[in-house]
């Protein structure tokens, strides 16, 4: 911050109004909130179609007849998901 107010003081007035509008804080929290739901929906659905190709091709280490790494991608999509409609149901 006081690079930025030592460089304003000594720089004309166009460079001073860009410099304080950097160092300014950014008001746009809701934004980013909705930026990181954005990735963690795009990383379960993702993981969610990663895990049903695993399981159709039945890749082992097999349980039964089902995948262990397609089940475990499963179970952690759906964690992701879940989590995902939660925050976004409690946030309106």
């Amino acid at each position: 911050m006081r690079l930025f107010a030592d460089l304003a003081a000594s720089s004309d007035p166009k460079i001073a109004a860009t410099l304080a509008r950097i160092a300014a804080p950014r008001p746009d929290v809701a934004g980013l909130r909705m930026d990181r739901s954005l990735v963690m929906g795009i990383v379960s659905s993702a993981l969610f179609l990663g895990s049903s190709m695993l399981l159709s091709n039945r890749v082992p280490p097999l349980l039964g007849d089902y995948s262990l790494p397609g089940a475990a991608g499963f179970l952690i999509s759906a964690f992701l998901g879940l989590r995902l409609v939660w925050k976004i149901w409690r946030n309106e």
